[in-house]
This record gives C-alpha cells, structure tokens and sequence, in this order.
C-alpha cells in the first residue's frame, strides 16, 4: 500500500490562492466573538478564604490535640461539603440582605412561558414564598463555588455575580454564616452532652438515697435492744450473724462509689457549661472578599485572540476542504495529483476579440498567443503520448474531448485543437458528438446541419463524406456539424453500429478523427462513444468544477471498457458561459 506524500509547498500554495477565503473566515469569527463580548453581561469574581483548624480547642485546657493526617483531610471535605449544604445556604439567604434580594426575585420563567407572556397569551403572576425561596436557592448554588485549595487547611469560597460589591458581600457573608453555623453545631452538641449528664445526675441522686436508705435499715436492724425490750424481742428477732455485717460493709461500699460517680459527673457538668460558654469556631476568614475592579469573563483579549485563532485554523482548513475536494482545481500539478494521473494539461485565460468570436478563432488570428501555445502543447502531448505506429497500422488518431458539465470549455478546445491539427499539415476531421446541444456550428459561425443525425438513422451503408463533411471557413479543417432532432434519442444514435461505422471509416481517411461529446454528468451518450477513441481530453473549468464530480467522470471514463483509452486532463481557464445545466431526455439547456 502506497503511503501519503504530504506536499507542503502544495499546501501553501492552496493557503495562498484561497488567502481571501481565510480571511473572511477569520473575520467572522472576530465578529462573531466582538458581538458575543459586546451583548454578554460581565461578570465579576469575589473569593473569601477560610483557614479550618482540626485540632480540638478547649480553652480550659491549653495543650490541644490535633488529629491525624487522614482524619484531618476527611473533616476539611466535609467541612467544604457543609459549606455546599442547602441549610447554609439557605440560612445565608435568610440571614443577609444580599440573600433577602435574591428571595425577592422572581423565578425565572420557562421559556415556553417567556415567549407566550411576550405575545401577551399569559401573564407574569408573583412567584409564591416557596417558589421564590426555590429560585434564590438556586442563584445561590449556581452563582458560588466553595473549593478546597490542594492538600492546605484553607477553604477558598468564590462568588461570581454581574456586581462587583454583590460577588463580594454573597462570598463574604456565606463564609460567616458558614462559621456561624460551625460555632451553633458545636455549641449545640456540648449543650446535648450536658443534658445526658444531667438525666444521669439525676439517677446518680436516687442510687445515693436509695443506698443511704438501705445503709440505714441495715444498721439499725443490727443495732442491741433496750433491757426492758430485749426479754420481748428475744422470740421475734434472730441471732447476730457475721454474714450481716459483711453485708452492711457491701452497702457501705456501694454507698461510697455513687457518691464518686455522682461527683465525677456533676464534675464533668461543670466543665461543659464552662466549655459551652467558651467555644470557638473551627475555622476562621484569613482573607475576605474585597470587591472587584474587573470582571473575570469574558476575558476580552482572550476571547478576540481564540476566536481569531480559530477562525484562521478554520479557514485554512475550509481552504484545503475546498481545494481539495469540494472546490475546482487551481493548478495542473493537482489536477494530476488528484486524479493520479502523470500530468494534465493547463489552458490559459483568454479572450476573443469581440463577443461574437470564439476563443478558438486565436489559433488563426493570434497564433503566438499564449491560449495558441498552450494548444500547440496539447497537441504535442498528445503524440508524445500516443505510440507513432498505432496511427499508422490501425487508422487515425481519434481523440475525445469531453467534460463533466456544461461550460467547462470543451467545444471550445475540441475546435481549437482541430484547426491546430489542421494547420499542422495533418488531415484532420472535427465531428460534433453533442447531439443533445450541438455547439462546433456556432463556434465556426456557420449553420446546423441534421445531415449526421440522418446518416445515422439510416441502414449502415458506404459512408458518403461529401454529404456529411463541411469546411472551416477559417482553416482546411474538415468538420462534421450537427443538430438537435427531437424524434430520435441521442442515446440510440451514439450507441448504434451506425456511428461506430463512421469513426472506422473517418480513421480510414483522415490522421486525426476529433469528436466533441455531450457534458457526463448523469448522461450515457459519452460512455458509448469511450470504446471508439484512443485519447480523451477530459476538460475542468478553473476553480469551478467540484473535484469530486471530476473524479466520477474519471471513474466513468475508465469503467467504459477501453483498457487502452489516455485520459489526459485540461484545466480551462478561459471566461466561458457558466450555466447550471437541465438536463432532458433529449438534450440539456441553461436553466434561467
């Protein structure tokens, strides 16, 4: 498989001839960015940082405990996940004057809505309480970015709005709400600590009283009786036994720890009401939001330099999708890269003298001009191109002038390049093969003729060339001109064994046979007419014949079934009549 030569002189080259096309492309992507920055409303970026300190703070204690590394880093992303929670910023909203004007805001409308209340079908109604809390809280998202800043302890919460005081108030108030919110947690928490402790204070007092009480009854039961008792109470109290003084000792005991419990706890009750007197925030603002002095997008030197980045990479890119595909061919050298083929021909720009002449009457009244020369240099490609032998064993040269569509400038050539031929000294006879718009008369500025059409409706039988063939009034060519005849398709002529016994018996009598045939384009008469020649000439009008439809003519052209069949390209650069072509069953015209 051949690889892909990339031809950067070729490149420049396309960059070069398509240099306006860049331009305007370039240029509407400047205004295109000029008028985005002009319509956009600026928007102005304010940031407040907050440093987060994760060790445990308590002010009656002076040695703080910090947490370890991976705990630190989670407690920082919930912090920043906090910050981001609708209860913040609703509270934020609420709480400040900035957050009051964004809930006096309406919500905004759909579009359907916007558009039916424009054409007056609906009416704008006040948003309820809930619907505008809904849309402030949803400002207030999309309008604030809270971020952690890399591995550090400090929070960066950024606000973007279309004023500047604006973006700085919203950062500056959501970061003290934020720490606001962090402080009432705390203090929060402490308070529900405190009030564990105190439900088991309580129940620390009853266990005490209830060991006193039971302390008591024991001991009293085992203290002696009086005398005047004793002889009474000897038949109903039982004898002292050492087991109820271990007893006695248990409940002492007892007594003593929910005693300490009931100390340790009130203890504890009194540093977490001096603690909750004490707390400090977490976190705190090292930097508030200043008010901006320039928005921060668009960002205008940036914007007109991308677009214009872009709009040239665009074009470029246009230029070389045009050149090499969608437009026409600019120079012979990609002409022939493109159809890979070994070189194409270049026809210059001309013009005739008048506007009732033809470009080809140059070869007889200005042959030293340069659409004269680059004639005489086809003709010479021509038999430098072709074996000298097959002319002189099989006949004459017949050579095909051909295009994809009308106004390419093939008659043209066709009848230049005959009377070039002819000149020369060579028996030369040019046959207008365009049956659906015979051109070759109107080139030679003589009438048309339905002698070939006749001819070739007939029964084959000994061609007669007195009765088919004219002279150039201007050149010894021999010319066999047509006309259009609406009863007979074109098709069945140029297909039938009639006219292939016409270019046998043409080769017979004449050096070189040129046949002028119909545009391609969706038509077959071409393609019957392919197998008869030996050269075709396939015209491409200057930067107007899209190269594709070049390349499908040439896929045609091989596909006819003449395997020996030269296909030379020619690149016409002379002002011809550019017409849209019709195309009809029996010809084609100019759609006007």
């Amino acid at each position: 498989m051949e690889r892909a030569e990339i031809d950067i002189r070729q490149i420049l080259s396309s960059i070069h001839r398509r240099s306006l096309l860049i331009t305007g492309v370039a240029i509407l992507f400047t205004t295109i960015a000029t008028t985005y920055l002009l319509l956009s409303t600026p928007t102005y970026t304010a940031t407040a940082l907050i440093l987060f300190d994760p060790s445990d703070k308590n002010l009656l204690d002076p040695i703080s405990i910090s947490d370890a590394g991976g705990e630190a880093s989670a407690r920082i992303d919930s912090e920043v996940e906090f910050i981001r929670s609708d209860a913040v910023l609703l509270e934020t909203i609420r709480r400040t004057p900035i957050g009051a004007m964004l809930a006096d805001t309406p919500a905004s409308a759909g579009l359907a809505q916007r558009a039916l209340a424009t054409l007056g079908l609906v009416s704008h109604t006040k948003p309820s309480t809930a619907e505008a809390l809904h849309s402030a809280l949803t400002k207030m998202r999309t309008s604030t970015t809270v971020k952690r800043r890399g591995e550090t302890y400090i929070i960066a919460i950024t606000a973007h709005s279309a004023s500047p005081e604006r973006a700085a108030n919203v950062a500056n108030s959501l970061a003290e709400t934020y720490i606001g919110a962090q402080l009432r947690h705390k203090i929060s928490n402490l308070e529900n600590h405190r009030a564990i402790l105190a439900r088991h204070i309580e129940d620390a007092k009853i266990d005490i009283a209830d060991a006193a009480a039971e302390r008591d009854r024991s001991f009293e039961m085992s203290q002696p009786l009086p005398a005047h008792q004793a002889n009474q109470a000897a038949f109903h109290r039982p004898i002292f036994r050492p087991d109820i003084v271990e007893s006695q000792n248990e409940l002492l005991r007892n007594a003593d720890v929910a005693t300490a419990q009931y100390h340790s706890l009130l203890e504890r009750l009194r540093d977490l009401t001096a603690q909750t007197d004490l707390q400090v925030a977490d976190s705190q603002i090292i930097s508030a939001a200043i008010v901006p002095l320039y928005p921060s997008s668009p960002n205008y030197g940036l914007t007109l330099t991308l677009s214009a980045i872009a709009g040239l990479m665009a074009g470029i890119a246009l230029a070389l999708l045009y050149e090499h595909l969608i437009g026409g061919f600019m120079t012979d050298e990609q002409m022939a890269s493109a159809l890979k083929l070994d070189e194409a021909s270049v026809l210059p720009r001309a013009r005739s003298r008048t506007d009732a002449d033809s470009v080809a009457e140059l070869i007889v009244d200005d042959p030293s001009s340069a659409y004269s020369e680059a004639v005489r240099r086809l003709r010479a490609s021509i038999g430098f191109a072709v074996s000298p032998s097959k002319s002189v064993t099989d006949g004459g040269l017949v050579i095909m002038v051909c295009s994809t569509t009308i106004g390419e400038g093939k008659t043209t050539l066709a009848v230049a390049l005959a009377r070039c031929f002819a000149r020369s000294g060579a028996s030369t006879l040019l046959i207008d093969g365009d049956l659906r718009d015979p051109g070759v008369h109107r080139n030679l500025k003589i009438g048309p003729s339905l002698a070939l059409v006749d001819h070739l409706v007939r029964p084959i039988t000994d061609t007669n060339f007195d009765t088919l063939v004219t002279t150039d009034p201007l050149s010894p060519l021999r010319v066999v001109v047509g006309a259009e005849r609406e009863d007979i398709s074109p098709t069945d002529l140029l297909g039938g064994r009639g006219f292939e016994h016409l270019i046998t018996k043409a080769r017979s009598h004449f050096d070189i046979v040129i046949i002028d045939t119909a545009a391609m384009g969706e038509l077959a008469d071409t393609l019957y007419v392919t197998p008869l020649v030996q050269v075709a000439l396939l015209v491409s009008h200057w930067a107007t014949t899209p190269q594709h439809t070049v390349k499908k003519t040439l896929r045609a052209l091989r596909s006819a079934g003449n395997l020996s069949l030269l296909v030379i390209p020619v690149l016409a650069q002379q002002k011809e009549r550019r017409q849209k072509p019709k195309l009809h069953f029996r010809r084609y015209g100019a759609e006007i």
